[in-house]
């Protein structure tokens, strides 16, 4: 997770994922990237030498740091790598002019 001047930023790898099999939702301020690796081959666990990636659902959630403006998000998938942009919101509000205070 990263900051840009207008938004945060949210990179997550997954690989061996369909797009179809990821799901990204946030609520509050946490972001939740979850998904579903299909096993293409049966291979029993006593036959691997090495295992990097597992199989079956996963789940990851982050808290975001920023307001974000939640109508604004957009999510890009590219070579096994979730690109989550959460635009900012606006925090700043207009100054209060003290001609039209009452």
């Amino acid at each position: 997770m990263f900051e840009t001047p207008d938004a945060v930023v949210v990179r997550s790898f997954v690989a061996g994922v369909e797009p179809e099999d990821i799901e990204i939702s946030m609520h509050n301020d946490m972001l939740t990237v979850r998904g579903r690796r299909h096993d293409v081959e049966e291979i029993h666990d006593d036959r691997f030498f090495h295992r990097e990636c597992y199989w079956g659902t996963f789940s990851r959630s982050v808290i975001i740091p920023r307001p974000i403006d939640n109508e604004a998000v957009r999510a890009l998938f590219k070579n096994g790598v979730v690109t989550i942009i959460l635009p900012k919101k606006d925090t700043t509000e207009p100054p209060i002019s003290l001609e039209n205070a009452q």
